[in-house]
């Protein structure tokens, strides 16, 4: 019987070399179901924090919603191409900004979907944006008083990361009466819709025309652009 036995241990656990008790087989078929379960919930917890980072909002991916949110027209990529070499007619310029009543509402949705710290951080950096082209040489070319220039500033965001980049290097590349009011609060509102109130901003700075004073130096005690 011993023997029997001892070969059907064989036929049943051929890679065990060993020779073990059936109480010491069943500890260590546990501990190796432990060590898998252990593995694919430590590759589940992997996979999980890689997509947090991945969908966190950052600059890339604030860039990349406005570019989805042009595909509403079919992207107009011609034109924003020539739009950010200054090579783009008043006429085609005026065709962009109708786009946008389009390409807004498409944003809109986007934002709508997003939890509310990636909400807050899109307009964090939204509002970085206004800030940074807050400056009297965009608004020579843009023209437009406070309120005029904020939205034109707008424009200049929605437009997308290539004309952006190209009027805040070369402000002469900046084209005149192109607005959108819109986008320079969308993502507060949508934040006001669907969480409420929106909290009070600790960036020290603001989308409002002129706040940016290093882009303003000829300003003295606060005066409105004319």
């Amino acid at each position: 019987m011993s023997k029997n036995f001892g070969t059907l241990r064989a036929l049943t656990y051929p890679e065990n070399k060993c020779t073990t008790t059936p109480g010491s087989e069943v500890k260590a078929t546990t501990r190796t179901v432990r060590e898998t379960a252990r593995h694919y919930h430590n590759q589940a917890r992997a996979k999980q924090v890689s997509g947090t980072r991945r969908n966190h909002m950052d600059d890339t991916r604030f860039w990349a919603m406005i570019e989805t949110a042009w595909q509403a027209v079919g992207g107009k990529t011609k034109a924003r191409q020539k739009l950010a070499a200054g090579k783009l007619s008043e006429e085609k310029g005026e065709e962009l900004m109708e786009a946008l009543e389009e390409v807004i509402p498409a944003l809109r949705e986007s934002l709508g979907e997003l939890s509310a710290p990636d909400l807050l951080a899109f307009d964090q950096i939204l509002e970085r944006k206004l800030f940074d082209i807050d400056r009297s040489e965009i608004q020579e070319r843009t023209d437009g008083s406070d309120d005029g220039f904020l939205y034109a500033r707008g424009f200049i965001v929605a437009a997308g990361k290539e004309y952006y980049d190209a009027v805040n290097a070369k402000p002469s590349i900046a084209m005149t009466d192109l607005e959108c009011e819109e986008m320079c609060y969308l993502s507060w509102h949508v934040h006001q819709e669907k969480f409420g109130e929106f909290p009070a901003s600790s960036a020290g700075i603001s989308r409002e025309s002129c706040s940016n004073k290093a882009g303003w130096p000829e300003l003295r005690n606060g005066d409105a652009v004319d």
